[in-house]
């Protein structure tokens, strides 16, 4: 794969299946907000052990790729999609973000006052994150109100997802 094609020297990229749209379009704006977002969770974890946090991290950012998947399919091209081999974001992944969340706040208890990141580099990474994820989680909104419905998954992921991020910053200041 050629990595400098051109191809996006007028202002204008490629969804999945080759369709072109500005790289304004508001789900270029979208994917692209997850894609910083995935890197930035890439920071948190280079900060983290790889077995706990950090093995969750790199789930979460392994779903991040199916959930851009989402963000960059055009609706004619669905049926495509549906029959190819790329990862698709599911049910089971928004399962397991509640799942860890029960069982962090299980463990940590409750907090009554506000939290300032940077207790150590581990937790203020896994805040920038969460704060990109809330990012994020806005574009996809401003994607196209009334289509929302499409989104309605990717949207509950990345708002309990933003949640995770606060309580694992949180577990990252306890080490």
């Amino acid at each position: 794969m050629k990595i400098s094609t051109k191809t996006g020297d007028a202002g204008e990229t490629s969804l999945l299946y080759g369709r072109r749209v500005s790289k304004t379009d508001r789900r270029v704006v979208a994917y692209g907000a997850v894609d910083e977002f995935t890197s930035a969770l890439g920071l948190a974890r280079a900060e983290l052990p790889a077995e706990g946090l950090g093995g969750d991290i790199l789930k979460i950012q392994r779903d991040l790729i199916a959930l851009m998947g989402v963000l960059a399919l055009d609706e004619q091209d669905r049926a495509r999609f549906e029959q190819s081999k790329m990862p698709k974001f599911t049910p089971e992944m928004l399962s397991w973000v509640e799942e860890k969340i029960e069982h962090l706040e299980a463990t940590q208890g409750t907090w009554t006052d506000w939290v300032l990141p940077g207790e150590n580099r581990a937790s203020a990474a896994l805040e920038l994150a969460r704060a990109i994820c809330r990012r994020a989680e806005r574009e996809v909104v401003g994607i196209s109100p009334h289509k929302l419905e499409a989104y309605t998954a990717v949207l509950q992921y990345l708002n309990r997802l933003a949640d995770l991020l606060w309580l694992m910053a949180r577990q990252a200041e306890q080490k």
